[in-house]
């Protein structure tokens, strides 16, 4: 998840080849319950599916989305079911409230990617040239 941020970032475009083997990865790897581990077939935990739905965002993929849906659960249900009453997150299910899970689950509820990337200028390829008088 965070190698397609940092390839978003550099510059990459959202249907590059390496961002997206890293979605089909990611989706191989989302559990039953619409989360993601730290390691494929781990337990869901709130940090990993967080920096997951950052990414699915930096790719301008939709983390509620009927594709990232496993049972009608998305990795944004599976974050959300982290969440205790106080507010606060736990990293897995039943390992209580946890600062930096909480941290982490913050900007991906907010649908803000660590990095926004900007198309048009990571794919100019997808666009027509700018014209300027024979002047490149």
């Amino acid at each position: 998840a965070l190698v397609i941020q940092a390839l978003r970032a550099a510059g990459e475009c959202r249907r590059a080849p390496l961002v997206q083997a890293g979605l089909d990865y990611l989706r191989s790897t989302q559990n039953a319950d619409g989360g993601f581990g730290f390691t494929p077939d781990a337990e869901s935990d709130a940090n990993s599916t967080a920096y997951v739905i950052q990414a699915l965002l930096a790719a301008d993929q939709d983390p509620a989305g009927a594709y990232w849906s496993m049972a009608g659960k998305s990795p944004i249900d599976a974050l959300r079911d982290l969440q205790l009453t106080d507010g606060s997150f736990e990293w897995i299910a039943g390992s209580g409230s946890n600062p930096i899970a909480t941290q982490q689950a913050i900007p991906a509820l907010l649908r803000t990617p660590l990095v926004a990337a900007d198309d048009q200028a990571a794919c100019s390829e997808l666009y027509l040239p700018v014209i300027t008088n024979g002047v490149e």
